[in-house]
Order: C-alpha cells, then sequence, then structure tokens
C-alpha cells in the first residue's frame, strides 16, 4: 500500500508527519547542534531530516536509531510502526509496591470498556478518525493486561 502523505496519530491525538516527529524529537531534545556529537552526524544532516523537503528527509538508519537511542523519544518509532501497519506496545513495568492488584484490574475493566465504546464508534462510523481511536484503545488495553499478567506471574 502506498500513501502519498503520512500522517501519525500519536497518543495525544496530535497528528504529524514524518519530519515533524524527528523535528519535535530534535526540538525537544537540545536542537540539533547539541544532539549532533551524540548521534553522530552533522547537524545540517539534522535539519535536513526535520525538513519537509521529501528530497531533504532522507538520514541514514543508524542515525535515527542513535537519534531514538540518546533522547529516549519515540515519537519516531511511533511514526514508523504506524507507518508499517504496526503498533508498540510499551512493555509495562509495574511492581506490587507501586499498584496493587485490584487497582490493575480496575484499570483493565475500565479500558476493557473504552475498548468497546470505541469499537462501537468505529463500527457505526467507520473512518479514518474512529479507526485511531479505537486502535490506541485497543493499545491501552493490551498494555494494562500485560501489566497485569507480569504481576500475577509467579
Amino acid at each position: 500500500m502506498h500513501r502519498t502523505i503520512i500522517f501519525l496519530l500519536t497518543l495525544t491525538g496530535f497528528i504529524m508527519t514524518r519530519h515533524q516527529a524527528i523535528a519535535e524529537t530534535i526540538q525537544k531534545h537540545g536542537g540539533a547542534q547539541l544532539l549532533a556529537d551524540q548521534v553522530g552526524c552533522s547537524a545540517n544532516t539534522l535539519y535536513r531530516a526535520a525538513s519537509p523537503e521529501p528530497s531533504n528527509a532522507d538520514i541514514a538508519f543508524g542515525k535515527i536509531e542513535r537519534l531514538v537511542e540518546v533522547t529516549h523519544d519515540y515519537r519516531i518509532l511511533d511514526y514508523l510502526n504506524w507507518r508499517f501497519d504496526f503498533f508498540k506496545c510499551a512493555y509495562p513495568i509495574m511492581r506490587a509496591s507501586e499498584m496493587d492488584l485490584l487497582t490493575v484490574i480496575e484499570r483493565l475493566q475500565l479500558a476493557q470498556i473504552r475498548t468497546s465504546m470505541h469499537a462501537r464508534a468505529y463500527y457505526q462510523n467507520p473512518n479514518a478518525e474512529t479507526k485511531d481511536r479505537l486502535d490506541l484503545a485497543i493499545l491501552n488495553l493490551f498494555e494494562i493486561a500485560e501489566g497485569l499478567r507480569l504481576q500475577t506471574k509467579s
């Protein structure tokens, strides 16, 4: 499937393109000059990667990988997952001392209800917006369920 314009619906609900994901990562973490040495490229390479011009947007995958590693900012991965019809599920780290089992079960129940509501909304009005909301609800449900599984693991 070929997409001419690529958009990303982040967990905050803000839609961005690939270059915006890179630009926001660079801006949020001190700018291209500061990150260039840590990433192992020139500031100009980072500026070009953040450019909306398609001819300027090429950057080696190793540099993208290093940018994510240095900044711990995953919006670029969110873009890639969305672009190739995957979704990332953060590996939740919940310890019994941080959150008791009943709280996790309550969160799971609420997530199931939200997912059901978004599924109903999507099937009543199937469009990109309701699909994105359903996808995010399912992702949230998976994350909470995995946290519960880890917490109850013996």
